[in-house]
């Protein structure tokens, strides 16, 4: 495949790194094996009482950490039941980039560790396709819990890890429902641009519309739910829902033709208003 993703032929060692326990659920820490030498950082949060618990994977730019503060909403998800897996993927949180990141790191409209993207590039994968399969190592942990629910695990990304997102749901069914914040339009918005936002580099794939885009993949989930929450143009800025339906409408086509047109939505939260409570409510509404 284009996008360089392996489907992980083994599941490696788990190790158990500390538990915290907070006000209706516990932190546990844990590292597992990534496709290379080196180990995936995550951290799971845990409601309390009895599972088996439905689940979601926390792709964030800030890696693991990210699920801990307030305001991104996990919290509040796992007060509700749920338990949420965020891990630190390659390049992010405690996996990077540190000296990794290049001198091209910091440019004047925003940064990107490029040297990353090169790296993988260079020896005939993306990033995205390795992030993808290491996201598929943290399912097939979850897939190991006797508190985790397998046929309720949910998959957000945020920012430029919609991208994948996006590829890790096309390959693996295990996720049922996907939600994308602040993800960026489609490979092609990037390529017919003079300029754009440098931190979406970790999410191109090379020669990828020599086959497919962002929007194929997300074609490719009917009928599951999907929703693109404050969707964000080449340069990050805000997407109008219009101009986000006109991009996806081979998307919607698929969603009609499996009956499902009710499963995915475009949604944009209000000027000064967090996406946190458009992300809850969608789950509320699609539950079960």
């Amino acid at each position: 495949a284009l996008s360089g993703y392996l489907p992980p032929a083994e599941y490696g060692p788990v190790a158990f790194s500390g538990r915290q326990t907070r006000e209706g659920y516990s932190v546990e820490s844990y590292t597992i094996k990534g496709e290379g030498k080196y180990a995936i950082p995550l951290h799971l949060l845990v409601p309390a009482g009895k599972g088996p618990h439905p689940a979601v994977v926390y792709l964030h730019p800030d890696g693991k950490s990210a699920a801990l503060r307030a305001e991104n909403g996990m919290e509040t998800l796992v007060r509700q039941g749920y338990a949420v897996l965020a891990p630190d993927l390659i390049g992010l949180g405690g996996m990077g980039p540190g000296d990794f990141k290049g001198d091209s790191y910091s440019f004047g409209v925003g940064r990107g560790a490029y040297n990353i993207w090169f790296a993988a590039m260079q020896v005939g994968r993306s990033l995205v396709g390795l992030r993808a399969g290491d996201t598929v190592r943290t399912l097939r942990f979850l897939r190991l819990l006797k508190e985790i629910d397998n046929d309720r695990i949910a998959g957000i990304a945020v920012g430029p890890l919609g991208a994948v997102m996006l590829h890790t749901a096309a390959f693996e069914p295990m996720i049922h429902r996907v939600a994308l914040v602040g993800s960026f339009l489609s490979y092609e918005s990037l390529v017919l641009n003079e300029y754009y936002a440098p931190e979406f580099i970790h999410a191109a794939v090379p020669s990828a519309l020599t086959a497919y885009d962002l929007t194929d993949l997300a074609s490719s989930l009917a009928p599951r739910n999907l929703l693109l929450l404050n969707a964000v143009d080449h340069v990050g800025e805000a997407a109008d829902p219009a101009r986000v339906a006109d991009v996806y409408t081979a998307t919607r086509y698929a969603y009609r033709t499996a009956g499902r047109s009710d499963a995915m939505r475009i949604d944009r939260t209000a000027p000064g208003n967090p996406a946190t409570k458009s992300l809850l409510d969608w789950f509320r509404r699609t539950d079960g």
